[in-house]
């Protein structure tokens, strides 16, 4: 029988795909999953492109096997978050404001900061917000630690990952 596994796709060098859902698919009680480089498990990076062979052999020894093209290439940081900004007036550093590389195209963002009892003090719900300015409802913040969140969606071959990250912030006057 032949195993359907998706498509060719490409990841990051040594970024992880999880093939697992491919595999559940099929309701066997056991399978051992070995690709032709000699690695086993649903879930494995590539360190290069290539085409490999995806084999799961099942408790009754019955052999199942398909080829998957893999791109690979070389992926920048894709967020950066600064760690402290200071919006005293000087317009250096004055937004708190994630970074994206241009690599990746996001295609959603929520951005929350939150004070260090974890009362909500900005939210951007889209990409085109500038970020936050250190005001609460249009008084000047205290400075301090500020908890963030940041969950974005962006695309990774053909598919929309989400992606969930958080942090501390110093904000400076």
């Amino acid at each position: 029988m032949k195993l359907d596994i998706c498509c060719d796709t490409t990841v990051c060098e040594k970024g992880e795909i999880d093939f697992s859902k491919y595999v559940d698919y099929y309701a066997l009680r056991k399978k051992r999953i070995v690709w032709n480089d000699g690695i086993e498990g649903a879930k494995r990076s590539f360190a290069q492109a290539g085409q490999y062979q995806f084999t799961m052999i099942t408790d009754c020894g019955s052999i199942t096997s398909n080829w998957v093209n893999i791109e690979t290439k070389r992926c920048q940081l894709r967020v950066y978050v600064p760690d402290a900004f200071s919006p005293n007036g000087d317009a250096i550093n004055a937004l708190f404001v994630p970074y994206f590389s241009d690599d990746f195209k996001v295609t959603g963002l929520q951005f929350s900061i939150f004070n260090r009892w974890g009362k909500l003090v900005f939210r951007a719900n889209d990409i085109d917000t500038p970020g936050w300015d250190g005001t609460i409802r249009g008084k000047v913040a205290s400075q301090g630690a500020y908890l963030w969140q940041l969950i974005y969606e962006l695309r990774e071959g053909t598919k929309i990952v989400t992606k969930l990250e958080s942090g501390e912030v110093t904000l400076v006057r």
